[in-house]
């Protein structure tokens, strides 16, 4: 459905826009209210681009998050804006947030609603757009590209990457290629941690917080005898670690 399609499928009835706007813009957020008109405005650069306008409220009456109180009252709005994924990058959307508000009678502290599936506490984009510089991160597109891609600084995509190796390492892969890439790359803080590609289709096998022997092979141990196996080159530089864990003996 492109945008012209479904700006005339709106109507007045409220509850058809918020199921229209969540079906555009692909939302399963339940706590999200989108029933007001989109509009379409310039944007910095853009000569136009959609804005979404949208209610986070609280499902039920909350308790403090601070002192756990139940003597609390609501205060309003919080107003933020978030970037979302957009089929044409010339012509971005954007989910004009306001996130409902409470007060604690209590500690009077002041807290907002929350919805981690749209995404995460301060987070200026949905989880749809961290999720989409994830995929394009296995491929070969640059940085610069992918950032153009989603309307993001090429320093967002840098943290993206940093965050999805922070606590642990990064795979998609339940088996091993026939012919494997061995190099590294600088993610947290500027440290370099180990790549692995795919030497043929030229897509990420593993990524992993250090570039230690110990790390490596803890990483490969955890395949099979059999998939382990299946290995028959790995393409590397001079480093002599990693010539050292390739050429290791199978056990």
């Amino acid at each position: 459905m492109n945008f012209e399609n479904y700006y005339n499928t709106l109507s007045s009835h409220q509850d058809e826009i918020n199921q229209i706007n969540h079906l555009y813009l692909n939302i399963t957020s339940k706590g999200l209210i989108m029933d007001e008109m989109p509009h379409v405005e310039p944007y910095k650069k853009f000569d136009r681009a959609l804005f979404v306008p949208a209610k986070l409220k609280f499902p039920q009456r909350p308790t403090c998050i601070f002192c756990g109180s139940k003597a609390v009252e609501y205060h309003g709005y919080t107003p933020s804006t978030l970037k979302h994924i957009a089929a044409d990058p010339s012509f971005p959307v954007f989910i004009e947030l306001k996130k409902h508000r409470a007060k604690c009678l209590t500690c009077g502290h002041c807290f907002q609603a929350e919805d981690a599936d749209l995404a995460p506490k301060y987070a200026q984009k949905t989880n749809q757009v961290t999720q989409k510089i994830i995929s394009e991160l296995l491929t070969l597109t640059t940085m610069k590209d992918i950032a153009n891609h989603n309307n993001v600084s090429p320093s967002t995509v840098v943290n993206v990457l940093n965050e999805s190796v922070t606590l642990s390492s990064f795979t998609l892969h339940d088996s091993l290629p026939k012919h494997l890439c061995f190099d590294e790359v600088r993610t947290n803080d500027n440290q370099l941690s180990f790549i692995c590609i795919d030497a043929v289709k030229h897509t990420l096998v593993a990524l992993l917080p250090g570039k230690s022997s110990y790390d490596i092979e803890k990483f490969f141990n955890s395949f099979s005898l059999a998939q382990r196996t299946r290995v028959k080159t790995v393409t590397t530089d001079l480093n002599a670690n990693y010539s050292s864990v390739a050429e290791r003996p199978l056990s």
